[in-house]
C-alpha cells in the first residue's frame, strides 16, 4: 500500500498529536477556533499537533473536553506520559 507524504507524517506523530488532530477534524474545527475556545494561541495547538510540544495535564483535559473526546492516561512505569484514545462508538 502506498501512502501520501501527509499520511506517512500523520502515522509517525505521537499519540497526543494524533488524538488532537482527529478530534479537531471530527469536530469540524480549525486550529484557530480550537485555540480561541481553549484560551491559547493557534501556535500552541499547531505545536501540539506537530509533536513539538505536549500539552500539560490541565490543557489536555480542557482540549479533550472542548473536542468531546475521551482519553486514558496509561502508566507503564517508564515515567513517560502515554495517552490512549479508546475507539469511540459509532
Amino acid at each position: 500500500m502506498n501512502y501520501s507524504a501527509s499520511e506517512t507524517k500523520r502515522k509517525r506523530r505521537p499519540a497526543v498529536s494524533k488524538i488532537l488532530i482527529e478530534g479537531r477534524e471530527r469536530a469540524g474545527m480549525k486550529q484557530s477556533e480550537l485555540a480561541r475556545e481553549a484560551g491559547c494561541g493557534r501556535s500552541a495547538i499547531s505545536m501540539y499537533e506537530c509533536g513539538l510540544r505536549e500539552p500539560s495535564w490541565e490543557d489536555m483535559l480542557m482540549l479533550t473536553k472542548i473536542l468531546n473526546i475521551r482519553v486514558v492516561l496509561v502508566d507503564d512505569g517508564s515515567g513517560d506520559t502515554l495517552w490512549e484514545h479508546p475507539p469511540l462508538a459509532r
